[in-house]
């Protein structure tokens, strides 16, 4: 989708709301109830006009009756932000818009985009966490990393521990949230994560250190597993490559940490599309907020933490 179109899909307030239905971003205007499984779940107007989706759906089944917002578990949620807000906000993040712009441009305080610009990166967050999958394989050199991030959840600092690994033949990778960084937690990951026949190539961290033991090595030998110094890697670099690093080359360094910590993941969410073009990006992304926050009757999409 092109910013005009947009623009025209989203002109005033009951074209975004038609628009975001159309996207699966609020709930269809009929469906059956979920409750009594035989009414309908249908919109009605609200008259409190501080709503900004001033609707609410309703069992047509009089013995029912049962009431539920529709914004309940979309990403319109809370928001102070009117439904056209939303979508021009989007569209200004995924173009690359810096917060100065976008909010200059909607009339909004910096610190509110600053705010929307991260909740965006919690659905990148979301999505690349679930769609990890094993890499390397015989033959192959695959960096194991580990790295820390300050997250804010809830407005609270929260140091959350991820573990990484990148083919360095293919650089394809996997990116972990684990509660733990002992071996009991590592070993099992680094069986699932890492295909058969890998070299596994580690920084310096006691855990690894632990790992490249006697003790520990005997439980990847039957795994087709071998932990490698880096002097011993022919026509290969030997330094473990570092997404955290690698990713925060795309982040302005000037704005605050918060809108920091999760830029990994934005930039792990739109490098397969690099060759895409912003609107398609954007319908994208849509899609997956709509996995993220699918309304009150689905169950939605969570970060995986191991």
């Amino acid at each position: 989708m092109q910013f005009e179109e947009l623009e025209l899909a989203v002109e005033n307030e009951a074209t975004a709301i038609e628009f975001a239905v159309k996207k699966n971003l609020l709930p269809e205007k009929k469906t059956l109830c979920p409750v009594c499984f035989i009414g309908n779940v249908g919109w009605y107007k609200r008259s409190n006009e501080g709503l900004k989706v001033p609707f609410s759906l309703r069992c047509s089944r009089k013995k029912c009756r049962k009431k539920w917002s529709v914004t309940k578990n979309t990403w319109f949620f809370g928001s102070h932000l009117s439904v056209r807000q939303n979508f021009m906000l989007i569209y200004f993040w995924i173009r690359g818009d810096n917060i100065s712009e976008s909010a200059e441009q909607l009339k909004l305080s910096k610190t509110t985009v600053l705010d929307y610009y991260q909740f965006c990166r919690e659905v990148c967050y979301v999505i690349v966490s679930n769609r990890t999958k094993p890499v390397g394989g015989p033959g192959h050199v695959v960096a194991i990393n580990e790295f820390h991030v300050d997250r804010f959840i809830a407005s609270q600092r929260k140091r959350v521990c991820f573990l990484e690994g990148v083919d360095k033949d293919t650089n394809e990778c996997f990116l972990l949230e684990i509660q733990k960084n002992n071996a009991g937690t590592l070993i099992p990951l680094i069986k699932t994560f890492v295909l058969q026949g890998s070299k596994i190539l580690t920084d310096t961290w006691e855990s690894y250190s632990k790992l490249k033991s006697e003790e520990f090595q005997k439980q990847f030998v039957g795994h087709h597993l071998e932990f490698v110094e880096s002097s011993n890697l022919e026509g290969k670099s030997n330094k473990v490559k570092c997404m955290w690093r690698t990713a925060k080359r795309f982040v302005d360094e000037s704005q605050e940490s918060k809108t920091r910590d999760l830029c990994l993941f934005q930039y792990l969410y739109f490098h397969p599309m690099e060759l895409l073009s912003t609107g398609e990006k954007f319908d994208r992304f849509l899609e997956d907020v709509a996995k993220v926050y699918p309304g009150p009757f689905r169950d939605p999409l969570t970060a995986v933490v191991y």
